[in-house]
């Protein structure tokens, strides 16, 4: 493991983490998934982040967007169960996980993408961080209405990722790995792994004020 910031994202799959031992392991942050469309809440949400921060992780909470429902339900579904701006406080800032664009449209998926960054910004204060692929990042969405979202990249593989990703001079988070196994993390062999391109100071700017 290199001296950069390490972190994992989690969900209820994952079964019953051991915060302490993640931590020990080396990991200094943690995104946990707290919704996914309009009605799906994960059932290990309040735990994994109460876990985290109490193993001295810094924790920020993810929405899994589904194109069938409508972006301000979505949004406003996830700020149902994390709360808003003064629950946030001390957190990193929220997280869209876009992968999925269905039948959508590259307009509509990007309308609709905007729409949930809209309601995040009104309500919390702050732009959210995008999680994309590359292939997302660079096709399917107009990225050049988007950027001025923080870039978390999905791409697994060894390498730091190439230049450029669409619009995006830099990534701001990278998941390195779906396959990593962790300690304290039951789930061998699956687990996401993510890097932090800047130090500690970097880190906190992103935490919700």
């Amino acid at each position: 493991m290199d001296k950069r910031l390490r972190g994992v994202d989690v969900y209820a799959g994952e079964g019953a983490i051991r915060w302490p031992r993640v931590k020990g392991a080396g990991y200094d942050f943690a995104f946990v998934k707290a919704t996914q469309g309009i009605t799906l809440q994960d059932k290990r949400w309040s735990a994994n982040v109460l876990g985290a921060q109490q193993a001295g992780l810094v924790v920020g909470s993810y929405h899994f967007f589904e194109p069938t429902g409508d972006a301000t339900a979505q949004a406003k579904a996830f700020l149902a169960k994390v709360g808003g701006h003064e629950n946030l406080v001390g957190q990193l800032r929220p997280v869209l996980d876009a992968e999925k664009r269905g039948g959508m449209t590259v307009r509509q998926y990007t309308d609709s993408v905007k729409a949930f960054i809209h309601v995040i910004e009104t309500e919390v204060g702050v732009t959210p961080i995008l999680y994309l692929s590359r292939d997302y990042a660079t096709r399917q969405v107009y990225g050049a209405e988007l950027v001025a979202c923080r870039l978390w990249l999905a791409q697994w593989q060894q390498a730091t990722p190439k230049w450029p990703i669409g619009p995006w001079v830099t990534w701001t988070f990278w998941q390195d790995s779906a396959y990593a196994t962790v300690a304290g993390m039951p789930n061998v062999g699956g687990v996401d792994t993510d890097v932090f391109a800047g130090g500690p100071d970097e880190l906190q700017k992103l935490i919700v004020r």
